[in-house]
């Protein structure tokens, strides 16, 4: 996830992103690379494209006010 321009990325890395499957569901925990925010989401393929939802933050994030930039909700193409 970047910001418009690339001014603010978050690149995440090895262990970033674990989850399970569920039926044809990904329940995935993903700790933000630029502020240690861990937030849980689903992603699950339609079509070609991978749709993401986020439902709950599970620990803010350090220093609280930076932006952890984990998307809320969106579909991801190639």
């Amino acid at each position: 996830m970047a910001t418009v321009g690339c001014g603010r990325q978050n690149e995440g890395g090895e262990g970033t992103v674990k989850g399970v499957i569920v039926g044809t569901t990904a329940v995935l925990v993903v700790t933000s690379g630029r502020n240690g925010a861990i937030a849980m989401g689903t992603a699950k393929l339609k079509n070609g494209f991978l749709h993401w939802h986020l439902l709950e933050e599970i620990k803010a994030g350090e220093p609280e006010g930076d932006s952890p930039l984990i998307l809320g909700r969106g579909v991801l193409a190639r």
